[in-house]
């Protein structure tokens, strides 16, 4: 059984964890001489800790074990969708799916999402433009990390120009 609520201060420990794994898992798709490690904060508890009380943090959770989690970054007239992990045991099972669609469910559909991952992540950039996200802007590659990054947009479904959400046959 999966439930996707709202973390608390008693998942940070775990949240940390769990991303720690999700992040590693990208380390195989760099680019040669790209610098290792995930998002900033990534395998930072105290920066969970932190994350649980300034934004809108969620966790997924299989048989009650905490196995996701991503975060809203609520701002005017859009969401920034933020570091959307899943635990790398668990993934290729639709469980950032049902994350997703749970987690954007709670907001009202008239804002724009937004939320920028790494060039070089092309199976994250296909995941996300199944749910109706759409490449925005790319940046060059940042000398400091090897790799660029890929704006992403999501606009409200009630805008003509915004794609709908493919589902799964």
């Amino acid at each position: 059984m999966l439930t996707v609520t709202a973390a608390v201060s008693a998942d940070a420990h775990r949240l940390c964890r769990v991303a720690a794994a999700a992040f590693t898992v990208d380390e195989t798709f760099k680019p040669p001489g790209a610098v290792p490690g995930g998002p900033p904060g990534h395998d930072c508890l105290e920066r969970h800790r932190a994350w649980i009380r300034q934004w809108d943090y969620y966790k997924i959770c299989r048989d009650y074990r905490v196995v996701g989690g991503c975060i809203v970054i609520p701002q005017a007239g859009r969401l920034e969708l933020f570091g959307l992990f899943v635990d790398a045991a668990h993934m290729g099972r639709g469980i950032g799916g049902r994350l997703l669609r749970a987690v954007m469910a709670r907001y009202p559909d008239d804002h724009v999402w937004t939320l920028e991952t790494p060039d070089y992540s092309i199976g994250t950039h296909r995941f996300y433009e199944r749910f109706g996200f759409r490449p925005c802007r790319r940046s060059s590659p940042d000398p400091s990390l090897g790799f660029g990054f890929v704006t992403y947009q999501r606009k409200p479904a009630h805008n003509c120009d915004a794609p709908e959400e493919k589902k799964r046959p």
